[in-house]
């Protein structure tokens, strides 16, 4: 019936882990599906420029993600935050949420994030002007992508644009248009023409700053025969003014002019204003150079005038982009306090289960002790039934190996007295027989034939004691620890008490009186304090 029980009690509590189990795995998948919802969320805010709520929710999943312990998704959205900071022009939040993001990458070896965490940041150094660390990182990135070109053959052309544009800010043109023109040749076996188109324009202008004008205008009307062909119209309008602007430079003003009005045109009509305030200036200056002082004075007051607004536009963007930080820094300490109070939370959720596993090992250890009580309660009673049983066989066989002893030492000292008869007999028959008789000779040899084979009685009385101390070894170390005062005579006696022989048959075999025997038997009660109505032999065999 215990064992049935426990049998139950086992199944139920397997019953009760398996749940448990069961709902922790459902919690984490409805945390990691919420965690990626979000994260879809965050890049959806940063395509529509909603910097603010990007962060949020990328904020959000940060913190799922790390309750779920799930490095690489941390890594990721770190990577994500670092693009929204840089986005609205704060750059050591960019950074540090990069070099973060790229240290779980490298933790957990992700090979194809670690490259384009590298890019990222390498990319924001060129920015901020920082050259020695941005070719640190993208040489990097391309010693990697160069190690494994297979995986990586499709990221060339947009590194090697990256490092193009980095010598270019820093000055070292020969190099910017050597990676150019690498990116540009893999960009052309890729067929990217919108970015191709681009390429060649930015080595036009490399071309342009080293004045080497043709080659310069070789790249500009490539890239607008490709935009053309696109029909972009913003990439058609800034081709014609690279080349307006190289016709400037080698004093053809009227191509320039034609060229700058046309792509006036179209910048006004995608409305693109930069371009168009570049434009009424390089206009103003050419009309300058041909001494048109009143369309010089004219397109100048238009570059002034779109100049002020596009400089107010941008001290509202420089004003709205601070606002966007204060308020993202806002939202920061709102969601530290949120992660703080979720935290709370999950230690206390972690304390409650804590609590469950303890109650519930708490259990199986009691039932586990349980069984193993009654197991060893079972195995032990078996074990002393079976030590019982051997006792009990060992005693048996003891006490037959006892009798037999006992037999033996009865034979022994039958032996002894009928060889002592014997010799009291022969003894008897000598003191009848007159020796000086012829007839007699023959008898009295006889006679001491009969006497010569019993002489070894003393010698089978000597044996006889050792045979008697050795099968009542454990006889004599329990007289010898209750009575220590007793005499070699008094333990032999003793012995001789334990075989139950008559008085007779003691005095024969210790070669004494019948009446010895008895004082020696009284002498012996008193030595053993032994009442009068207490048997001597009794007491002895029971000691």
């Amino acid at each position: 019936l215990l064992e049935f029980g426990i049998l139950n009690q086992g199944n139920c509590q397997n019953s009760l882990i398996d749940s448990l189990s069961s709902n922790l795995e459902n919690t984490h998948k409805s945390i990691a599906e919420k965690a990626s919802s979000l994260k879809i969320q965050a890049q959806t805010y940063l395509n529509n420029n909603e910097f603010l709520r990007a962060l949020g929710a990328d904020k959000e999943a940060l913190l799922l993600y790390s309750i779920l312990e799930k490095e690489v998704d941390r890594g990721e959205i770190l990577l994500h935050i670092g693009n929204i900071y840089q986005k609205i022009n704060d750059y050591d939040n960019a950074i540090k949420n990069y070099l973060e993001a790229l240290s779980l990458f490298e933790k957990n070896e992700e090979s194809l994030l670690i490259p384009q965490t590298k890019k990222a940041i390498g990319e924001l150094y060129v920015q901020l002007d920082q050259c020695h660390l941005a070719f640190n990182y993208l040489f990097d990135v391309q010693s990697i992508y160069t190690n494994d070109s297979i995986t990586y053959q499709n990221e060339f052309s947009d590194l090697f644009h990256s490092i193009g544009i980095a010598y270019g800010n820093c000055g070292n043109l020969d190099s910017s248009l050597y990676y150019f023109n690498t990116s540009m040749n893999l960009l052309a076996l890729n067929d990217s023409s919108l970015v191709l188109g681009g390429m060649l324009n930015n080595i036009g202008a490399i071309y342009s700053k080293k004045g080497e004008n043709k080659k310069a205008i070789n790249y500009y009307r490539q890239s607008l025969q490709l935009f053309q062909k696109l029909n972009n119209t913003n990439g058609i309008a800034v081709s014609k003014s690279n080349i307006a602007y190289v016709f400037k430079k080698q004093k053809k003003f009227s191509e320039s002019i034609s060229l700058y009005n046309e792509a006036l045109m179209l910048f006004e009509e995608s409305n693109s204003l930069l371009y168009l305030r570049d434009n009424y200036y390089n206009l103003s200056e050419v009309y300058k150079e041909i001494k048109d002082y009143k369309n010089a004075l004219y397109y100048n007051n238009l570059y002034i005038s779109l100049d002020d607004s596009i400089t107010n536009s941008e001290i509202l963007g420089k004003i709205a982009s601070l606002q966007t930080q204060f308020e993202i820094r806002k939202k920061d300490q709102e969601l530290l306090l949120l992660e703080q109070e979720k935290q709370i939370i999950e230690k206390d959720r972690t304390l409650k289960q804590t609590q469950q596993y303890i109650l519930i090992g708490g259990l199986i250890i009691l039932i586990l002790i349980t069984f193993l009580i009654y197991r060893n309660m079972k195995i032990s009673l078996r074990h002393n039934q079976l030590k019982q049983k051997i006792l009990k066989q060992e005693k048996d066989e003891l006490t037959q190996d006892l009798d037999y002893k006992n037999k033996e030492l009865e034979e022994f000292a039958l032996k002894i007295i009928q060889k002592n008869e014997l010799l009291i007999k022969l003894k008897s028959d000598i003191k009848q027989i007159d020796s000086s008789l012829p007839e007699n000779k023959e008898k009295l040899k006889e006679l001491s034939s009969s006497i010569n084979s019993s002489l070894y009685i003393e010698k089978d009385r000597k044996e006889f004691e050792l045979q008697l101390n050795k099968t009542y070894q454990s006889f004599f170390l329990k007289l010898d620890k209750q009575f220590p005062d007793l005499s070699k005579n008094e333990r032999r006696l003793c012995s001789l008490l334990v075989l139950d022989l008559s008085s007779k048959d003691i005095a024969t075999i210790l070669n004494i009186s019948p009446e010895s025997v008895k004082k020696n038997r009284y002498r012996l009660r008193k030595k053993l304090n032994l009442e009068t109505d207490e048997n001597l032999t009794h007491f002895l065999q029971n000691s």
